[in-house]
Parts: structure tokens; sequence; C-alpha cells
């Protein structure tokens, strides 16, 4: 579990999967399973975008185009 918080808090955005390879890049061999369920015993989860990022902000009013049809006068 130590060396999950230490992976975590060096790449806090990989997950299970990423997190195995890591660990057996220091010599710990553990199923996916394990990994899943210690880190949800830690409380700890990979950070990714979610979904619906590039939706509208809704609470900003809708500026309208002042000057289309209209007609400008230049001075000559």
């Amino acid at each position: 579990m130590a060396r999950i918080d230490f992976w975590h808090t060096e790449m806090p955005f990989i997950g299970t999967r990423k997190m195995i390879v890591q660990l057996a890049t220091d010599g710990i061999t553990v199923g996916r399973k394990l990994v899943r369920a210690l880190m949800a015993e830690m409380g700890i989860h990979a950070l990714y975008p979610k979904k619906n990022l590039s939706k509208r902000n809704f609470k900003e009013s809708i500026v309208p185009y002042l000057l289309r049809n209209k007609l400008v006068f230049l001075p000559n």
C-alpha cells in the first residue's frame, strides 16, 4: 500500500492497469483486482477528464451582436 501511495502521488492519473506495471518495476507482482481493492480501501482513484467538458456555461448571458443588419454610412 505504501508503494501504491507513492506512485499515486507521483502520477495521479494512472489507474490500476498501469499501477501494476509500476509495481512490477519495483519488484512487486500483484494482480489488478488486488490493486483495485487496495486503491479503493485507501480512497484513491485515477484523475482523468470527465465527460461534458465542452458544454457551454449557461450562467453567462448571451450578448447579441448589435451591428447586424445596420447600414453604416462612411464620410467621403
